[in-house]
């Protein structure tokens, strides 16, 4: 993949505003649950501080309570530049956590997601969508972006796609889930780009129009097609994946190669997507994959934010993107600095 250096931003500091899962991510290696690294995640979380660390204005939605898990999470976010105008935060809200528990038994490494407290055992709360009651005031005082992402079928996400879409945003929807019926297909009618996993949900029964459908296959890498045109067909294109050294933790992987992918493609907005060639397309698919295997690198969804600079991680990828090998060692375990003692997570053992 040779031309343009895929992380340069072509004019002015593009926005992306989104809503949808933005969790607290509790992360523990192997069975210790009383040390933690605590980093704000969801899909909707980390597309959201990613795009900022490569430079891009974020701005996520969400209606959180009004606890130390919001405040984690926030504290995270407004560190790596995130604004956080339309984050609300009230005893009504719900702060959403998840789990993800780190296994290795020294020659791989496997990760699970579990959604139970590990200091009590309660059930932790899980994503709630944007309340209607908020959506006047965040449409009043929302900017005009460049993409609109959601990543939970929602009444609320639906009509702030819009409006963003009138505009001229280029829409990402990337279902974890198949939910909702009525609301998933108008979701896939309003979405330019969808990415889902091909290994968890089947979209195939709604023959979508979209403009560009992504499928991920994993190991495998994965595949897509575009709306056809007089000057070609939508038959299904497969990309392979990059092989990177010592994968410890995949969790996050789908999230950097959205990333990529919007960061790409989307700085111009709808119009830009739409006027990209085939092959421009196509080199944003292999940026999304390459910072995806990168990823697997290191713990944690967004590990590499903690472990490298921009510009340490920009020379790695492009080596990548070269063919060239990489010579890095990346941490086995998290650092304790990294880490601290969790007495309680949720409100039930607190």
């Amino acid at each position: 993949m040779r031309g343009r250096n895929p992380f340069n931003l072509v004019g002015s500091t593009p926005i992306c505003m989104g809503t949808g899962l933005i969790a607290l991510d509790v992360i523990i290696n192997g069975t210790d649950g009383g040390k933690a690294s605590l980093w704000a995640g969801g899909s909707c979380g980390n597309v959201l501080t990613i795009l900022s660390f490569l430079g891009w204005s974020s701005y996520p939605i969400a209606n959180h309570k009004q606890d130390s898990a919001s405040e984690t999470i926030l504290k995270d976010m407004v560190h790596w530049g995130v604004n956080s105008r339309f984050v609300f935060r009230s005893e009504k809200g719900i702060t959403p956590i998840v789990v993800e528990r780190l296994h290795s038994n020294g020659k791989s490494s496997t990760h699970e997601f579990q959604f139970r407290c590990p200091i009590c055992g309660a059930k932790l709360p899980r994503n709630r969508p944007i309340p209607l009651e908020k959506m006047s005031e965040i449409k009043e005082n929302m900017p005009s972006v460049q993409v609109f992402y959601f990543d939970r079928v929602s009444r609320a996400a639906l009509a702030l796609a819009k409006v963003q879409k009138e505009r001229g945003a280029l829409i990402v929807f990337e279902p974890a889930t198949l939910s909702k019926e009525r609301l998933f297909r108008e979701s896939l009618d309003i979405a330019h780009v969808v990415k889902y996993s091909g290994k968890q949900i089947d979209i195939s029964r709604y023959n979508s129009g979209v403009p560009l459908e992504i499928q991920t296959l994993g190991a495998e890498g994965l595949r897509y097609r575009l709306r056809p045109t007089e000057h070609s067909s939508n038959e299904w294109q497969k990309l392979p994946a990059f092989h990177v050294p010592n994968p410890t933790d995949s969790a996050g992987a789908g999230d950097w190669c959205t990333t990529g992918i919007i960061h790409s493609i989307g700085q111009n907005g709808a119009d830009g997507f739409l006027r990209a060639s085939g092959s421009s397309i196509k080199n944003a698919l292999i940026f999304g994959e390459a910072l995806a295997a990168l990823k697997c690198m290191y713990k944690g969804a967004r590990g590499i934010m903690y472990r490298l600079t921009k510009e340490e991680l920009k020379s790695i990828v492009w080596n990548l993107l070269e063919g060239k090998n990489l010579d890095l060692r990346p941490p086995t375990a998290l650092q304790d600095s990294d880490s601290r003692n969790i007495q309680y997570l949720c409100s039930a053992c607190k």
